[in-house]
């Protein structure tokens, strides 16, 4: 049956090539917009979430007012990493981070500006593991003077990364030496840890016991089935400390996942410019909106033809289709039409996508997030538009009576014209709505 479904289609698509082509590329337009949109939107929801402990991190932000100002920093000074692991023990561990500006590399006759040189307690490569090429993240960072490049800015430095382990570079106009002890894959795009390489932090830098001079990131790793609203519980007595010995009349520590930074977080001295979640939020349904204005168009487009089917329908009728049969005979061409449209949307994507990233400042790829999980995608957008698609002029042709519609007579189209316009009027509405 389902063989004898794909023939009937095929050749209803070919005597009808031009109607197919115009419902195919109307799929395809809405199909690759969506694709597009949905490249952008699991791109941001991915955010810091390669990391095994993503769930566990949670990064330290300051809440403070005093007379007259203030303060929402994501920035905290030296003593609180040490006081919240030794007074809370639900503090596993914690890194301190200190982001620098550009400095001058120097090695050999070599000499680069290079921007993301961060500072970074040995602890880093614990809480985010990066994909070590050479040396291992446990020992990094161990040392004085020791540094961990991306693979990017060990082949701008020496060409061939395997040539840079335990080589010594310089930094600063001071000419710091600095032993490579390590070198990692680049950093993802989808993470707000964007940094070219990681310095371990002089002897004395961490000694300052000032709490009011706030200039350095801290990061957590809570303990495994920390329940965070109890933490934050037992943070206040903490917090009412500080408050007073930073005269500050009210102060509150929060304690951001590290998954929600990116799209829930707007502080002052962010590491990196993050997203919004609302704007997240408004593509997912204008992506949902564009895909559901293809497939109603082609549900219009479809059951207009019908009165060129009517005929077919009384004969398949005479030879004993039944209802079943004639619902599976007209879902099969919009899954066939389908399927011609996602190829088309593919090429439409693989040909725009440049231009999008360029906009979208990303670097997304058609496939971006795998050969399987892509065809998966492909194959079940095609399965549930096609069904999507043809369900409504499916049931419709279907319940046409026998000898109506071997006389060509389609019975009442009040329901079917009230129908169609109903969806005319649906669709205006999306396209207008966002003016």
């Amino acid at each position: 049956m389902l063989k004898n479904n794909l023939k009937t289609a095929w050749r209803n698509i070919k005597r009808n090539i031009g109607y197919s082509f115009l419902n195919a590329s109307g799929i395809a337009i809405g199909l690759a917009a969506f694709w597009l949109i949905a490249l952008y939107v699991a791109d941001e929801l991915s955010y810091d979430r390669s990391f095994t402990h993503s769930e566990q991190i949670y990064r330290v932000a300051q809440h403070a007012n005093w007379d007259n100002g203030n303060m929402d920093i994501a920035l905290t000074s030296p003593p609180f990493a040490p006081a919240l692991k030794k007074y809370f023990p639900e503090v596993e561990d914690a890194v301190r981070i200190d982001v620098e500006g550009g400095d001058l590399i120097q090695y050999d006759n070599k000499s680069i500006k290079q921007e993301g040189i961060w500072y970074a307690e040995n602890t880093f490569f614990k809480l985010f593991e990066y994909t070590f090429l050479l040396g291992n993240g446990i020992e990094a960072l161990n040392q004085p003077r020791s540094i961990v490049l991306t693979e990017s800015l060990a082949v701008k430095i020496f060409g061939d990364p395997s040539l840079a382990i335990n080589e010594t570079i310089s930094i600063g106009s001071d000419k710091q030496p600095m032993k490579v002890t390590g070198v990692i894959q680049d950093v993802p795009q989808n993470s707000h840890l964007q940094f070219s390489g990681i310095r371990s932090f002089d002897t004395n830098s961490l000694k300052n016991e000032n709490w009011n001079e706030a200039y350095l990131y801290t990061y957590l790793l809570l303990k495994k089935g920390t329940d965070l609203a109890s933490f934050e519980n037992k943070l206040l007595p903490f917090e009412k400390d500080l408050a007073h010995q930073m005269n500050f009349s009210n102060f509150q520590i929060e304690l951001q996942p590290l998954t929600a930074i990116h799209l829930h977080s707007d502080l002052d001295y962010e590491l990196s410019s993050n997203g919004r979640a609302e704007i997240v939020y408004l593509f997912i349904l204008i992506g949902l909106l564009v895909l559901l204005i293809a497939v109603i168009n082609y549900m219009n487009l479809s059951t207009a033809r019908a009165t060129m089917r009517v005929k077919e329908i009384g004969i398949r009728k005479i030879v004993g289709s039944e209802k079943k049969h004639l619902v599976g005979l007209f879902i099969t061409e919009p899954m066939m039409i389908t399927f011609i449209a996602a190829l088309f949307a593919l090429f439409i994507v693989q040909l725009t996508l440049p231009v999008f990233n360029q906009f979208a400042e990303k670097e997304l790829t058609l496939l971006h997030f795998g050969v399987i999980k892509t065809v998966g995608a492909i194959v079940l957008f095609t399965v549930l538009t096609g069904v999507l698609s043809g369900s409504y002029p499916a049931l419709f042709l279907s319940r046409l009576k026998m000898i109506p519609s071997l006389q060509g007579q389609l019975g009442n189209r009040g329901n079917s014209i009230l129908f169609r316009k109903s969806l005319v009027v649906f669709q205006f509405v999306i396209a207008v709505l966002p003016d």
